[in-house]
């Protein structure tokens, strides 16, 4: 019995080795992306990767002339045409992935320099504006990141991020009152987008099980005490 399990753990072993020898696959289980408003300097976007064993820091840009430039005023009723889109990277933060840190320099995905998320909702500004204003629409990005890291064997790996379905984007304006002909508008103050990986409903209701099950031993542990005494 002891030498089939020998065996079959053997196999699953060579198995995976097999399954990831292109490539390895790391889960994200959230994904931030900051954008703050082009001012011509070229780098206003900030995100993060994360999930089990896996941080990926970096920065970059968005060429958002249509809506985050700070100099466009949106009229109160219109719509700001959202786009993140195309991400120009600058550079990698932080890079640890399974456990592992790589050297930020040897960090690129497979269509360097770029990575994209998509808006797929907008909203109207209010007609009656006050100060500041706030919304959120639905949004995502890829459902997968390829890419590699590390320069030499060992270290260096191909990758494949596997990103949360669904999220939302985020934005923040402030109301510049009208001056003169000037009737008033809003201008971009700050956008964050985000995709949290939801539980699967059977992870959940292991969850509830093993709550359950912790409950049910304290109740048996009072009872005994009780009728100790």
């Amino acid at each position: 019995m002891n030498g089939s399990r020998f065996v079959i753990a053997t196999l699953v072993i060579l198995a995976v080795q097999c399954a990831f020898a292109d490539s390895v696959s790391f889960k994200i289980t959230q994904a931030t992306i900051s954008v703050f408003p082009n001012d011509g300097s070229g780098d206003n976007v900030n995100f993060k990767l994360s999930g089990p064993g896996t941080s990926i820091t970096g920065f970059g840009g968005i060429p958002c002339f249509s809506w985050c430039d700070p100099s466009i005023l949106f009229a109160p009723g219109s719509s700001p045409p959202l786009d993140i889109g195309q991400i120009f990277l600058s550079g990698f933060g932080n890079v640890t992935m399974g456990g592992h840190s790589f050297d930020p320099e040897t960090m690129s995905f497979s269509n360097n320099p770029l990575f994209s998320a998509t808006i797929f909702g907008s909203f109207t500004f209010p007609k009656n504006p006050t100060s500041t204003f706030s919304a959120c629409v639905p949004a995502a990005m890829p459902s997968s990141l390829n890419g590699f890291a590390g320069s030499d064997p060992p270290d260096f790996t191909n990758f494949v991020l596997q990103m949360p379905s669904g999220g939302k984007f985020c934005s923040k304006w402030v109301f510049v009152p009208k001056s003169g002909n000037f009737g008033g508008g809003f201008s971009f103050t700050r956008g964050q987008f985000v995709a949290t990986t939801v539980p699967e409903p059977g992870t959940l209701g292991l969850l509830g099980l093993g709550l359950g099950g912790i409950g049910l031993l304290v109740r048996q542990r009072v009872y005994r005490r009780k009728r100790a005494r």
